[in-house]
């Protein structure tokens, strides 16, 4: 989708990731064999993009995550620990006017 104008718009993007099925290669595994006992992460990314023109805008990204781990400790006790953290901010600037859709409605 190509922008038709100048203008911006903000987001925001979630994702659910729960790790709670051990695994050995492509099958599924006995948990016996694996201290880490359960993996929880909320993703949260804050965007903002702006078009200056037809061909050329910015994106800025902030990304979030909430982490849940519940381990077995080394003297044998289940221990929980909650995390979160602000990723790296990610800026991006996008050209558009090479698309072939962009080149056939441009004045020559």
């Amino acid at each position: 989708m190509f922008a038709t104008h100048a203008g911006g718009m903000a987001f925001l993007e979630y994702d659910f990731l729960d790790q709670n099925q051990n695994w050995h290669g492509t099958s599924a595994a006995s948990s016996a064999d694996n201290s880490d006992k359960r993996l929880r992460t909320n993703f949260v990314t804050a965007g903002l993009q702006y078009t200056f023109n037809r061909s050329w805008g910015i994106i800025a990204q902030l990304p979030f995550a909430q982490r849940f781990f519940k381990t077995t400790a080394d003297d044998g006790s289940i221990v929980g620990f909650d995390h979160s953290a602000l990723g790296d901010l990610r800026v991006e600037g996008v050209y558009t006017g090479l698309s072939p859709e962009r080149l056939d409605d441009e004045p020559r």
